[in-house]
């Protein structure tokens, strides 16, 4: 009976560590992640070193906008994230005023790859 009251008194606390463990990983993994941003480019909004919370169900039920701040993989360094602002949806014409252009936004799966940015696509 010892046996029994001593692997009831630890398996308690182990099955609820696996649960808020488990909890934990689902929250983390398909609803809402936690970064930590470096770098200028998002200042004023997002200072470097300011923690930011992430929402992985706008994603997943499109509700991106424009004005809206997303974090993706870089296209350069895939193991490193990138901090950017929603300027343009699909369909949504921009002006480039780097070369004077007015140019569509096209879905990335229709375009394929991203063309590195010295080279300029034939």
């Amino acid at each position: 009976m010892a046996v029994s009251a001593v692997s009831r008194a630890i398996g308690r606390p182990l099955l609820k560590a696996v649960q808020y463990g488990s909890l934990l990983y689902c929250t983390l993994e398909f609803v809402a992640d936690i970064m930590l941003c470096e770098g200028p480019s998002m200042r004023p909004t997002i200072q470097p070193g300011d923690v930011v919370l992430t929402d992985h169900l706008s994603v997943s039920f499109n509700k991106i906008k424009v004005g809206d701040i997303v974090i993706c993989r870089s296209p350069k360094a895939p193991s490193d994230y990138i901090c950017k602002r929603v300027v343009a949806m699909e369909g949504d014409r921009v002006y480039n005023i780097n070369n004077n252009t007015l140019n569509s936004v096209w879905p990335l799966h229709r375009l394929g790859p991203l063309d590195p940015p010295h080279e300029k696509p034939a």
